[in-house]
């Protein structure tokens, strides 16, 4: 298991000390593909997902400290909404921020991914993001992410949606398939971004390096 970023260093891993995949590791990263696909076209990327400015009220964390400190707060999540690769992510079930040196990976109650794709995309214009929830109730919650850039000060950024999807392919049906938040998140600029998701009960926290 790939561990948890350092709080002190607030997450400054790079993506080139990323562990190869182990044989194991084959099966999610083939549903982290058909999620990936299933996510957004690029026009539909596209529209608004530049998301607003942050503003007091939202009380957005500045820090990886203080986001772990809220995650820990909040209440437990019921894992209702799990795929068959559960506990195959890299990452950890603890509510920590983690490195997104991984196509996919896990934080608390969320798996977030294409992640390793996600300078590719930005670097195009557009952005591609999908969340996928430990507990999703019959009625979507509000996904929530809010974005902090770490390594200087810039305004932070927060991103809302109902969306969801669920994947697509073989072995897939509406009687297995779980559902996840597909979006087209853009972060503002180059830097190092901590993105902390919430939606109800699931919290996650990733640290993203935009190049």
């Amino acid at each position: 298991m790939i561990e948890p970023c350092d709080r002190v260093s607030h997450c400054g891993g790079s993506p080139n000390n990323a562990r190869q995949p182990r044989a194991g590791m084959l099966r999610p990263i083939l549903l982290t593909l058909v999620m990936t696909c299933t996510v957004l076209s690029r026009g539909e990327a596209q529209r608004d997902w530049t998301g607003r400015p942050a503003v007091p009220e939202d009380s957005v964390a500045m820090s990886v400290l203080e986001a772990e400190e809220r995650g820990s707060r909040r209440p437990p999540a019921v894992t209702n909404n799990a795929d068959r690769y559960h506990n195959a992510h890299t990452g950890t079930h603890e509510r920590r921020c983690v490195n997104a040196d991984a196509d996919s990976k896990r934080s608390g109650n969320f798996v977030a991914g294409p992640l390793l794709l996600y300078n590719d995309v930005w670097r195009q214009g557009y952005g591609k993001l999908w969340w996928h929830p430990n507990e999703m109730p019959s009625e979507a919650p509000m996904l929530t992410v809010e974005a902090t850039r770490l390594d200087e000060v810039a305004e932070s950024r927060v991103y809302e949606t109902r969306d969801i999807a669920s994947p697509y392919g073989p072995g897939e049906s509406k009687a297995t398939s779980t559902r996840f938040y597909p979006t087209g998140i853009r972060l503002p600029t180059v830097g190092r971004w901590m993105m902390v998701a919430t939606a109800g009960n699931n919290w996650g926290c990733f640290v993203l390096t935009v190049r």
